[in-house]
């Protein structure tokens, strides 16, 4: 029976094709040693749909990616490895449609040109994101967050930040999350959706 090379061996047999010297065996060198170390993918999900007054579906459920910003990477950095003061309760807020340009990885709370709050919906504050326990690098909630629309309103995503207030600039962001069409939410219609943080570790 062959036995599996190891990652060493296979390095070492396509190592010996390259050639020996100058600026390619470099980069190919780079490239293969960079192939073997761990990496750590952090990703976020948004479940989301859309339900009539009358309690009918009208968009059902679909799934579209968060966008990260730097401002909250820093933010989970530091409270890991830095011991600084993590926030206590996270919150949601939804992304208007209109008058979108696109998102950022240098957005704030403070800052964001490309998108604006939608915050037509009949709760006051913006809804608390109180997830479980992380389980296999999964972090998500139990039950969706429900927002009942005050009027018709075009919904093109959410964001996660860590001030509840609607139209507020106070706190950190931590990520949006955008989709390609916005889904229309007719007044007294719920939006309802799930927001997940993922980390996948990779050998």
């Amino acid at each position: 029976m062959l036995t599996p090379l190891t990652p060493a061996e296979q390095r070492d047999i396509v190592a010996a094709t390259l050639p020996r010297r100058g600026p390619l065996s470099k980069l190919c060198d780079l490239l293969l040693r960079r192939r073997r170390k761990p990496r750590i993918y952090l990703s976020g999900l948004v479940t989301a749909r859309v339900m009539n007054p009358d309690g009918s579906v009208a968009v059902p459920w679909y799934t579209y990616p968060n966008g990260a910003v730097y401002v909250g990477l820093n933010k989970m950095q530091d409270v890991m490895f830095r011991n600084q003061a993590a926030h206590t309760t996270w919150y949601m807020g939804l992304i208007r449609n209109t008058g979108f340009t696109g998102e950022n990885i240098n957005d704030t709370m403070v800052t964001h040109a490309g998108w604006v709050e939608e915050v037509q919906y009949t709760a006051g504050v913006r809804p608390a994101w109180s997830p479980s326990a992380a389980a296999l690098g999964v972090l998500s909630i139990a039950s969706p967050i429900s927002l009942t629309a005050s009027a018709t309103i075009d919904v093109k995503g959410v964001f996660a930040t860590s001030d509840n207030a609607k139209s507020g600039t106070a706190g950190t962001l931590f990520a949006t999350a955008t989709e390609g069409t916005a889904r229309n939410v007719l007044s007294g219609a719920t939006y309802e959706f799930f927001y997940s943080v993922v980390l996948t570790p990779s050998n």
